[in-house]
C-alpha cells in the first residue's frame, strides 16, 4: 500500500534531523524507495521505527557496497553515505526524485553516536570518558533541537523567579519547592502528584527530558534526582547548564511554550535504591561505610552551619557527620558550569578519597540539593553502583538529638 497525499505529507514533516527512536534491540530493517517514487508506509513505522526522510541539503555520495545495503532490481535506487555538519549514516536513495531514507541502527540517534552499551552518546560529551555519556548533551546539541517535538526542556534553578527573565526557547519552568515538595510534610510529591506534573509538562516515557539550571545545575541535577525516584529514566543534564548557555550568547526568550496534556502513567515512587534517611544513614556511619559531604569546608568542620552568603536555616550544631569525607561539590565542575573529565574526577573521588565504584555510598549536604549534582557525579559519570543521597542531609542531622558529630577539617 503507498502513501495517499495526507499521510506521504506527515511524512515528509519528519525532516532531519528529527530524532530517531528505536526502542528493541534488533537490526534497522532495509527500507527501499519504490520505484513510483513514493515511500511505503510500512516501513516508517517498522516494529516502532522512524525513519528520517532525506531531502534538499543533505550531502549524500554514492558508496556502493561499502553501505551494506541492497539496492534490489531497481537501479536508481542507490547505497550511498548521508551526513550533515550533525550526522552521518547509511541511507537509499531514489536518484530519480532525490528523497531517500536514511537507516540507523537501533542505539542511534541523529547527531550522536554509539556507546559500547549501545546508547546514545552526544560526541562532545562522549569525548570526556564518562561512564554513562548518554546522561549528558551539550549546547551545541542542543541548539540544533530546538523545537524538536520528541524533547521536553526543564528548566530548574535555586533563584525561582530566573525562567522568568529569559530562558532556552521552549524550556518550562520546575519550581523545585513548589513542584517537586510536598506542600505539608517534608518530603516529595506523591506519584499521583508527579504524575499530575508530567502530564502537564507534555511529558510521557517516549519524551526525552532535557534539565538545565543555575548554580552549574544544583537544582537540575536535583529535579533529575527526584525524576528517578519514580523511575523515570528518559532524561539528561545539559552540560554547562544554563551559565554555558548564557557565556555563549544562545538564544533566550520569554515566551512560555505551551504543550499537549499526556496520559503519562508514573511508577510508584522508589525510596529504596538512591535515596536515604536518617536511621540507615546512622547504621551507615555506625558501620564505617564511605559518606560524602559535599558542602564547603566552613560547614564541614563546623564553623559555619550554613552556606556562606546565605540565611541561617535552622541548624543547632555545625560539624559533620562521623567519618564523612569532605569533597565539594564544585571540585566536579569548571568554570563555566560544565562537568570536569572523567579522568579529572577520579583524581578526586578514587584517588584522592580512595572510594571505589563498588562502595556503598551516601552523600549529604544540607538539603539534598548539592548532594545531587555529586550523586550524578558518582553515578552516571564515574559508574558507582550503589551511592544514595541523604536529602534529609545536615538541617535533619544537625537538628537531631543525639545525633553523632564530629567537628574540624578534614584529616
Amino acid at each position: 500500500m503507498l502513501f495517499d497525499d495526507s499521510a506521504r505529507a506527515g511524512f515528509v514533516d519528519m525532516r532531519i534531523p528529527d530524532v530517531i527512536r528505536i526502542y528493541d534491540h534488533h537490526r534497522a530493517v532495509a527500507a527501499l524507495i519504490q520505484a513510483a517514487g513514493v515511500i511505503d508506509p510500512d516501513f516508517a513505522t517498522h516494529r516502532g521505527r522512524r525513519y528520517a526522510l532525506l531531502e534538499n541539503g543533505v550531502n549524500c555520495i554514492g558508496a556502493g557496497e561499502r553501505t551494506g545495503l541492497s539496492a534490489g532490481a531497481d537501479k536508481n535506487v542507490m547505497p550511498v553515505l548521508a551526513h550533515d555538519q550533525r550526522w552521518s549514516g547509511e541511507a537509499l536513495l531514489d536518484s530519480r526524485i532525490g528523497i531517500g531514507l536514511l537507516l540507523i541502527p537501533h542505539h542511534w540517534e541523529t547527531g550522536m553516536t554509539a556507546t559500547s552499551d549501545g546508547a546514545a552518546t552526544d560526541p562532545v560529551i562522549a569525548a570526556k570518558g564518562y561512564a554513562h555519556s548518554d546522561t549528558l548533551v551539550s549546547t551545541e546539541w542542543l541548539a540544533s533541537r530546538i523545537g524538536d517535538s520528541a524533547i521536553r526542556i526543564l528548566e530548574s534553578d535555586e533563584d525561582v523567579l530566573l525562567y522568568d527573565t529569559g530562558h532556552i526557547p521552549g524550556a518550562q519552568k520546575i519550581d523545585w519547592h513548589a513542584d517537586l515538595n510536598d506542600p505539608v510534610q517534608r518530603d516529595y510529591v506523591s506519584r499521583e502528584q508527579f504524575e499530575k506534573l508530567l502530564r502537564s509538562r507534555g511529558i510521557d516515557e517516549s519524551t526525552t527530558v532535557i534539565f538545565y539550571g543555575d548554580k552549574s545545575n544544583w537544582w537540575a541535577a536535583y529535579a533529575y534526582w527526584v525524576f528517578q525516584l519514580f523511575g523515570f529514566t528518559n532524561a539528561k543534564l545539559l552540560d554547562g547548564g544554563r551559565i554555558k548557555w548564557e557565556q555563549e550568547e544562545r538564544n533566550m526568550t520569554t515566551d512560555v511554550p505551551s504543550f499537549p496534556a499526556t496520559e503519562y502513567k508514573a511508577k510508584a515512587r522508589d525510596d529504596e535504591s538512591i535515596r536515604a534517611f536518617f536511621h540507615e544513614v546512622r547504621e551507615h556511619a555506625d558501620a564505617g561505610r564511605p559518606l560524602v559531604d559535599v558542602r564547603s569546608a566552613d560547614e564541614y568542620s563546623g564553623v559555619r552551619t550554613h552556606m556562606a552568603d546565605y540565611p541561617q536555616e535552622g541548624t543547632l550544631r555545625g560539624g559533620h557527620i562521623r567519618g564523612a569525607k569532605s569533597v565539594p561539590w564544585a571540585r566536579a565542575a569548571n568554570a563555566d558550569g560544565t562537568f570536569k573529565s572523567a579522568d579529572e574526577l577520579r583524581t578526586i573521588y578514587e584517588t584522592e578519597q580512595g572510594l571505589r565504584p563498588t562502595d556503598d555510598v551516601v552523600a549529604y549536604c544540607r538539603i539534598g540539593e548539592r548532594s545531587s549534582h555529586t550523586w550524578f557525579v558518582l553515578t552516571r559519570l564515574l559508574g558507582f553502583d550503589n551511592v544514595r543521597n541523604y536529602d534529609g542531609s545536615w538541617t535533619e542531622w544537625g537538628n537531631a538529638v543525639r545525633a553523632p558529630i564530629e567537628t574540624g577539617a578534614p584529616r
